[in-house]
């Protein structure tokens, strides 16, 4: 135990100086829901297939989870003459539950950060702001909206705002599932810039495009420490 607390010392130190700072951004992963009953990615996905797709057969230790995902997507299309079933599935597995804050949350939002952005698509962060500081001005911005990328420029201008005014989805927001960024195509559009139907092969066929993603995440590492938690 005590070489434990000595490995852990430093680091430690070092995350309490970053968030004494007063600068810090947190970045919320599925981790920080799961608690809550909220899935992760490889259960989220494993879910779908089960009560999606249960014909297609991917084996988890040499699948890549966005290829699983993408074969699920691909084969509930050919079932369906839309795609609303599955994106009304998506919804269901993260829209707000009863309970959608606990200590955890509410203690993790209190730790002073100067802005949150999480790859999580439920109201998880939001909620414990405002129950954790009674406040009722936490909005969500969805990266992935594309009417409304304007708004990437609000989370950056009340960086520092306590509590936090706004929690920003990198990989969308539950309300609009037919733009969460879940599948191997979702990825290429968002991050590489390859256009929505274009064939997924092994290799990109040409160099990845500057997209709003990668501008908005190059900014974040690029100017403010980032915490990652979950």
């Amino acid at each position: 135990m005590d070489d434990l607390e000595h490995l852990n010392a430093a680091p430690i130190r070092e995350l309490l100086g970053v968030l004494g700072g007063a600068q810090a951004v947190l970045m919320a992963g599925a981790g920080v829901s799961a608690d809550l009953g909220y899935p992760d990615w490889w259960s989220l996905v494993e879910k779908m297939q089960a009560e999606l797709a249960p014909e297609v057969v991917f084996d988890r230790a040499t699948t890549d989870v966005k290829i699983a995902a993408e074969r699920i997507k691909v084969r509930c299309a050919e079932k369906s003459t839309d795609l609303q079933p599955y994106y009304r599935y998506l919804r269901s597995q993260f829209e707000p539950k009863a309970r959608n804050s606990g200590p955890f949350q509410s203690q993790l939002v209190r730790l002073g950060f100067t802005g949150i952005v999480t790859t999580n698509y439920d109201m998880v962060m939001e909620h414990s702001v405002c129950a954790s500081h009674e406040f009722s001005g936490c909005h969500s911005i969805d990266l992935c909206d594309d009417t409304k990328k304007y708004l990437v420029l609000r989370f950056f201008h009340e960086l520092g705002r306590q509590p936090c005014s706004c929690v920003l989805h990198l990989h969308g927001y539950y309300e609009r599932p037919e733009c969460l960024i879940l599948t191997e195509s979702d990825y290429r559009y968002y991050y590489d810039g390859v256009p929505r139907g274009t064939p997924i092969s092994g290799t990109r066929s040409s160099p990845p495009q500057d997209t709003l993603h990668r501008r908005t995440i190059w900014a974040l590492l690029a100017t403010r420490p980032v915490v990652f938690v979950g």
